[in-house]
């Protein structure tokens, strides 16, 4: 048997998919063992999705309590075919889902960093793809834990690349709209693919988006649906009043980071320099986005590296917890399939950046360890790494 699987490994590149969707598998077992079986978000999805096929108002915050809905009303519409579904049931269907999601997107990136790389030594590949679950690992085990969305949005962005490879842009555009009302993370590309001149990607975009939001109407009455809105965006504005604080241990931003560890935490942070402190980051976060565009223009096909990188400023513009880093998962892949290019001190960076994203596992490092880890933020500092290694990437013309 040892010898049947070992002689797949070689041979066949999917085999690490395989496993990890069993291994997948197993961990939902031992969490219903272990009455650990909770996907807390998606419980509030599925409550969501409930209300609106029965044309209810979504919005019931002291009803709620900790199941609260926080997210838009046409995200509701999107988990319907769970709504229907008894809720035990529906969690051990999402969590399947989820892990084929989660198999699917390391295809994806892989076949995104190298197209060809299926002709390439099987073991090698199936050694990649592992080594990036071990990284991301602490990231996929919340993301189901929860059952949240996090890697739904991130595989649809790496949809929307593939399609946009293949120049299938309308279809690009309406899953593009569509993770608008999951979270609206996606908004990020917008600005980026302006700059590369993707206007009837963007056009198709905003048609889509108005369809989307409207959309709910037609189970909560369009006299309704304004009302609807108004209570998401609430939601929106308490959420982020509340993750404000960036000396605070935790806030995993970019912000709070360079408040933190700089001389900039001696400073008095008002309201107005806080704004001011992020948007000068903002800025120069696409200050560094500009350069990168503009290095590409004498070597193939860069729009990777620089989407790995627009991507994996989600987690550090946006004020969320540690698990919201798989959105790396594309940089950490396209960083492993280069390695051997990268000069030592890319090398030290890239490790070193590897293991901070990827060291804080609860079950592993104890409790204590795990606070202080968290707490310190060093998986922000973790992803500043890589962020590093492939602004070298660019300029060293790897990627």
């Amino acid at each position: 048997m040892f010898n049947w699987i070992k002689n797949l490994y070689k041979s066949r590149w999917y085999t690490s998919l395989i496993i990890l969707f069993l291994v997948l598998m197993i961990y939902m077992l031992l969490e219903i063992k272990n009455n650990r079986f909770w996907l807390n978000d998606f419980q509030v999805y599925h409550e969501a999705a409930g209300r609106i096929i029965h044309s209810e108002n979504l919005y019931q915050g002291e009803i709620d309590g900790f199941y609260k809905y926080k997210y838009s009303p046409t995200a509701a519409l999107f988990f319907m075919a769970f709504g229907i579904i008894p809720l035990v049931l529906a969690k051990m269907l999402y969590w399947v889902f989820l892990s084929f999601i989660i198999c699917i997107g390391f295809y994806l990136a892989f076949s995104l960093v190298e197209p060809g790389f299926r002709d390439e030594s099987p073991a090698h590949i199936n050694n990649l793809i592992l080594i990036s679950a071990l990284i991301l690992g602490v990231n996929l085990e919340r993301e189901l834990h929860l059952g949240q969305v996090n890697h739904l949005l991130l595989v649809s962005y790496l949809v929307i690349l593939s399609l946009l490879r293949n120049n299938k842009t309308i279809i690009a555009s309406l899953i593009w709209a569509a993770g608008i009302f999951l979270k609206p993370f996606g908004f990020i590309l917008l600005p980026y693919f302006l700059i590369k001149r993707r206007f009837k990607l963007t056009g198709y975009f905003l048609i889509f988006l108005i369809l989307f939001a409207v959309l709910p109407a037609i189970f909560v009455g369009l006299d309704n649906l304004p009302g609807q809105y108004s209570n998401w965006f609430g939601e929106l504005s308490i959420e982020l009043s509340q993750k404000q604080d960036l000396l605070q241990k935790g806030n995993h931003t970019i912000f709070s980071v360079l408040a933190r560890y700089t001389p900039v935490r001696f400073l008095d942070m008002t309201p107005l320099f806080t704004k001011l402190l992020q948007s000068t980051v903002l800025i120069l976060m696409a200050v560094i986005m500009i350069f990168l565009i503009g290095r590409r223009r004498n070597f193939g096909n860069c729009m990777i590296l620089e989407s790995s990188f627009l991507i994996a400023l989600i987690p550090l513009l946006s004020f969320t917890s540690y698990n919201a880093f798989g959105f790396l998962e594309l940089a950490v892949i396209l960083i492993l399939f280069n390695i051997g290019k990268l000069s030592k001190p890319q090398r030290v960076l890239a490790i070193t950046g590897l293991i901070l994203i990827g060291i804080n596992i609860h079950d592993i490092v104890g409790h204590e360890l795990w606070v202080l880890i968290n707490d310190l933020s060093l998986v922000t500092v973790g992803a500043i790494l890589l962020l590093t290694v492939l602004i070298s990437m660019r300029i060293r013309k790897i990627a």
